[in-house]
C-alpha cells in the first residue's frame, strides 16, 4: 500500500468512527476520541511524507533534465554514444 493509500485508509477509518456515533445521535466515546487523535496524527505523518516524496521525485526529474543533451535525449558517456560537444 503506497503513502496516498494509507492516507485515505486512515481517513476513513476516523470518518467511519464519527459516522458511526453521528449513526446512533451520540457523542463519541473516550476510545474512539482516542482513535480518531491516533488517526489525525497518522495522516499529519503521512501528509509530510507524501510531500517529502513528492520534491524528491521533482528532484530526481530535475537532475534527469540537466542530464538531457540540446536534442532531449539522455547524454550518455558509456561509449555507445558519446555525449556531444558544445
Amino acid at each position: 500500500m503506497n503513502l496516498k493509500q494509507q492516507r485515505a485508509a486512515a481517513l476513513k477509518a476516523a470518518q467511519d468512527i464519527v459516522a458511526k456515533a453521528r449513526a446512533a445521535a451520540r457523542d463519541l466515546t473516550t476510545e474512539e476520541a482516542q482513535e480518531i487523535e491516533a488517526k489525525t496524527a497518522e495522516i499529519k505523518r503521512l501528509d509530510e511524507q507524501i510531500a517529502e516524496a513528492a520534491k524528491s521525485a521533482a528532484l530526481v526529474a530535475q537532475i534527469g533534465a540537466l542530464g538531457a543533451d540540446s536534442d532531449g535525449e539522455p547524454a550518455t558517456q558509456d561509449g555507445d554514444a558519446p555525449a556531444k560537444s558544445l
